[in-house]
């Protein structure tokens, strides 16, 4: 593998590989019809079932936004650095069975549009 000299000079090198562990961060949307005491509590319980979940430092799940056509949760939890990619695929697929299974809806984007009256009537003129 080589790097070009600019990539070394300009911008930071991490090496994720250097730690023991990492983070996997996940952002699922829910819908706001759905209940998100439950949608959290079903996302910690899959946390917990996989066992390349560490204990320490514990797993969060918490809202983190309420978005344009969702309620964004961030789930975070920490996994040796070499199941890093797998838990992180688990997870995503784990948790998205889960909801489905439980009703949780991971919704589409979406967009309403409101034309005013008489908008369209000027338009065509």
């Amino acid at each position: 593998m080589s790097l070009p000299n600019s990539a070394v000079w300009n911008a930071p090198i991490i090496n994720y590989s250097r730690h023991g562990t990492r983070r996997v961060d996940l952002t699922i949307g829910i819908s706001y019809d759905d209940d998100i005491d439950k949608a959290i509590a079903l996302a910690f319980e899959e946390i917990r079932s996989d066992p390349r979940v560490l204990e320490e430092p514990a797993p969060l799940v918490a809202v983190r936004a309420l978005g344009e056509s969702s309620v964004d949760l961030v789930i975070r939890a920490h996994v040796g650095t070499p199941d890093f990619w797998a838990a992180t695929f688990a997870l995503n697929k784990a948790i998205k069975q889960r909801f489905d299974a439980d009703g949780i809806n991971i919704p589409y984007p979406q967009r309403t549009l409101h034309i005013a009256s008489g908008a369209l009537d000027k338009a065509s003129t």
